[in-house]
């Protein structure tokens, strides 16, 4: 079975039926999200303020899939419901303090 989720070049995408959701990172510790039943998502940028650079991090597991970008992110159940969650902060992760760990709330 195909999965659900992709990332298209920094953009999450759910395909379900006739939707396509996209999140996308839209500048610093924001993201944009848009659907459509349409066969492509509408090249027409209907946002008020253009984006800034961000680099934004994608992670499909399975029949869940996140978007990371700064601060947010937002994550995608199975069943197409979007939780938004923001970081409260970073953490070094065990005795060496090698890894972080994101530490967050959901809204």
């Amino acid at each position: 079975m195909d999965s659900l989720y992709s990332d298209q070049g920094g953009r999450l995408e759910r395909r379900f039926d006739s939707e396509t959701l996209r999140i996308e990172a839209w500048g610093p510790n924001a993201l944009r999200v848009r659907a459509t039943h349409l066969a492509r998502m509408p090249e027409r940028d209907w946002a008020l303020l253009a984006p800034e650079p961000s680099t934004p991090r994608i992670a499909i597991d399975g029949d869940e899939a996140s978007i990371v970008n700064g601060k947010i992110e937002a994550r995608i159940d199975r069943t197409g419901r979007i939780s938004f969650l923001r970081a409260l902060s970073l953490s070094r992760a065990g005795s060496g303090g090698g890894g972080l760990s994101l530490i967050s709330e959901e809204h």
